[in-house]
């Protein structure tokens, strides 16, 4: 083979395949491996023919010496460069990015009877009690929250929307499926197979919702005007445990206890991770 076909098929071919997959759009680790494969071919291919080359004219020219060097430094330099750029175009690619809409479930279904299943303010321990005397004061907490528990095919379905004071709507649940609003009115969210968390433009959490095979655990804020509206919020002492119903304007809702969040964040680079 001679060095001009050895040059095309060591250096020329790999790199056009390497630029071809990473032009079309890589996003499997598979499609990065060749990358990385052929892209050290053809680095190999020039390190190689030009210590070759550098060996064959031994004694000739001072220049051919030169411009060997600046080639081997370039490689020496480059290649590392080239190999974490392309780390970092994999990172990209094949790291999940948290969407604006989804669905959670219940992720192990006990077949619990739905008249069993009970609503939790976050996981304080306080239930609402939907049968005894303050049962109408709990419905119509439910109907400011747009809260409605639906039995479709033996599943658990869970429908609430939250909107700011101004009735601009941040989040929407709609029997399991969820939709959140772009910034500004959202700051951020994360989610999970059973989980919905969602922050607003202040940085407060206004929705944290948890589907489990016995009961449903809820947080957020409600607003009904831009005057009147309430936070649903754990305790945040585990010794006592139990809940609040916070008022407002009663309460102002920059004043704390506040919803405790339950994931990490941003959720760009904490996609789907529970704090520990």
């Amino acid at each position: 083979m001679g060095p001009i076909a050895a040059f095309l098929v060591g250096v020329v071919l790999p790199t056009l395949i390497s630029v071809v997959t990473m032009g079309t759009g890589a996003s499997t680790p598979g499609e990065f491996l060749v990358v990385r494969v052929c892209t050290g071919l053809a680095v190999f291919d020039v390190f190689g023919v030009t210590l070759w080359e550098l060996y064959k004219h031994d004694g000739e020219s001072y220049w051919y010496y030169v411009l060997g060097a600046a080639i081997l430094a370039a490689l020496a330099v480059g290649a590392p460069k080239i190999f974490l750029w392309i780390d970092q175009k994999e990172i990209i690619a094949t790291t999940p990015i948290p969407k604006d809409v989804g669905k959670i479930d219940i992720v192990i279904d006990t077949n619990k009877s739905f008249a069993d299943r009970r609503i939790e303010i976050g996981d304080g321990g306080a239930v609402f009690n939907l049968h005894g005397p303050n049962a109408d004061q709990a419905l119509t907490i439910f109907r400011i929250m747009r809260l409605k528990l639906e039995n479709i095919n033996g599943k658990l379905a869970v429908s609430t929307q939250i909107t700011d004071p101004h009735k601009q709507i941040i989040a929407e649940l709609i029997r399991n499926e969820w939709k959140v609003a772009p910034n500004p009115l959202t700051w951020d969210r994360n989610y999970n197979a059973n989980t919905l968390e969602v922050k607003n433009g202040a940085g407060r959490i206004v929705l944290q919702v948890r589907l489990l095979p016995d009961r449903i655990q809820l947080q957020g804020e409600w607003w009904e005007d831009e005057r009147h509206g309430f936070r649903l919020v754990a305790t945040d002492d585990p010794k006592v445990g139990g809940g609040f119903i916070i008022k407002f304007p009663d309460n102002r809702p920059e004043d704390s206890p506040f919803v405790k969040p339950l994931f990490e964040y941003p959720s760009n680079l904490h996609f789907g991770e529970l704090l520990k």
